[in-house]
């Protein structure tokens, strides 16, 4: 997986997971791991910015992300496929 083609607007890190999530202007979110600073997935829903991400607290499992298209989706990150919006 290649790098953000554009700006990033929010970082998170997972210290359960060794990943980080990173929000761009480019409509995805992409999963750093942390050891290789390797992009491992890249998340494609938003058809605007993604303005923000979030793993869920109790269960980093899960990733939460917003964009300027007014949208929220939820993650699993387990199953690799998103949950809702």
């Amino acid at each position: 997986t290649q790098a953000h083609a554009g700006s990033i607007n929010c970082v998170t890190y997972s210290s359960k997971r060794n990943l980080i999530a990173s929000a761009s202007t480019d409509k995805t979110v992409q999963l750093w791991e942390t050891l290789t600073v390797i992009s491992e997935r890249t998340l494609l829903k938003h058809k605007k910015d993604v303005t923000s991400v979030r793993y869920i607290p109790l269960d980093e499992s899960q990733l939460v992300s917003a964009g300027r298209d007014k949208y929220l989706t939820l993650w699993n990150l387990r199953s690799k496929k998103k949950r809702g919006e």
